[in-house]
């Protein structure tokens, strides 16, 4: 008997398997959520633990210029190098989003908070040895060790929950801060042989430059989801870990439909950089975003504050489309002015909803709605326009 035409489309293109490896992740993430809510609720305990797993969050919205900037760097620089210029400006990201983090939800615990905002820096050294490693080869390897941290995070939520210590809060949040320091040394463990490269002094100037660039985006997002829970925090008690479990869910099933995808054919677009796949994703990215924003337009109008904000996250997951093509873009050139592009939307987009979320006029889930649909679906033709436009050409990566 034949697989059905999808399923042996994707076993011929191999990815078929990591699909189901990494939606396993993804089960073990809902089970993850689920003993949080379980031990804790939708209660103030829980949304204080959401505080300093939302500044994780936040500094993690780096990794996107971490895996664009190493995709791009990686073409004729050291992974040394690479790491040498991407950390020191992802501390300054995370520096920065924890002074955000404390002016928007005021977390009770500084040692807490510093050792959030360290934990997110170190999560750029696992996405940058990730990216790597994929793009040399050794996509199995990093793949298992980046989907299974639930194997580490599910006995460390059973064994406190046993014990049920007097403040949860504490070595909840130590287990989420360890993981990075179990995930760094197995990634470093993974062998490849680098080709030898030539030291270029201009290197590190020219990838501070690139880094700078990819990082406007980060900062876009940065400015938004510190809006967005501030704003989930005054709506009422547990709000914010509805939202916050809620978008890391969402973010879950990213991984599965985008990231997978990306870490497979990273080796093979390291080998051969074009344009040919990329228009023919563009049509049916804007049907879906579209009848999408519609429909969510009417869930905010009809339905209440938390259930609209849920309802509409399932419908934005139609907008990893524009995910996945600005990254198959970048990948094939580094194009500063559609980055700029990209990144000020984001930003201006991301100011103008903290304005009307300080005013009052915007609950979580028109807030959700504008930067989870409409957006994208703005950003979709900034895309579409620089690849039709041809005014973009391939671009040797800093050397």
């Amino acid at each position: 008997m034949s697989s059905p035409p999808l399923i042996g489309r994707l076993l011929k293109s191999g990815q078929f398997w990591a699909l189901v490896v990494a939606g396993v992740g993804v089960l073990l993430g809902l089970f993850r959520e689920f003993l949080i809510v379980k031990l804790l609720g939708f209660t103030n305990i829980n949304d204080q633990l959401q505080v300093y797993l939302s500044v994780i969050y936040v500094i993690s919205l780096f990794n996107e210029a971490v895996r664009l900037g190493a995709i791009n760097m990686l073409h004729g620089v050291t992974l040394k190098q690479v790491a040498k210029i991407i950390l020191p400006i992802g501390l300054g990201f995370a520096a920065l989003s924890a002074i955000w983090m404390e002016i928007t939800l005021q977390p009770q615990s500084h040692l807490l908070l510093i050792g959030a905002t360290v934990s997110g820096w170190l999560n750029m050294s696992v996405i940058l040895l990730i990216t790597a490693r994929q793009r040399s080869g050794k996509f199995w390897a990093a793949h298992l060790i980046n989907v299974l941290n639930n194997l580490f995070l599910i006995p460390g939520i059973l064994i406190i929950g046993f014990l049920k210590p007097s403040d949860l809060v504490i070595p909840m949040a130590t287990l989420y801060f360890s993981l990075p320091l179990i995930q760094i040394p197995l990634l470093l463990m993974i062998k490849v042989d680098e080709p030898d490269m030539v030291i270029n002094p201009q290197a590190g100037t020219d990838g501070r430059k690139l880094m700078l660039t990819h990082s406007v985006s980060a900062l876009g997002a940065l400015i938004f989801q510190g809006a967005l829970r501030m704003n989930s925090l005054a709506v009422a008690e547990g709000e914010l870990s509805k939202v916050s479990i809620a978008i890391r869910i969402y973010d879950s099933i990213r991984f599965v439909i985008v990231d997978t995808f990306i870490g497979k054919k990273l080796a093979a677009w390291k080998e051969k950089r074009d344009f040919s796949n990329i228009s023919r994703y563009m049509t049916a990215f804007f049907a879906v975003q579209g009848v999408t924003t519609l429909i969510a337009i009417g869930v905010a109008i009809g339905f209440k504050a938390t259930l609209a904000s849920l309802i509409i996250l399932v419908l934005s997951l139609g907008s990893f489309g524009v995910r996945l093509v600005y990254i198959m873009f970048n990948a094939a050139t580094i194009n500063r002015k559609l980055i700029w592009s990209y990144g000020l939307q984001d930003i201006g987009v991301a100011v103008l909803l903290v304005i009307l979320s300080f005013a009052n006029l915007m609950t979580p889930a028109y807030l959700i709605l504008a930067w989870y649909l409409v957006k994208p679906l703005w950003q979709m033709f900034t895309v579409r326009k620089a690849i039709d436009s041809h005014e973009f050409e391939p671009e040797e990566a800093p050397a």
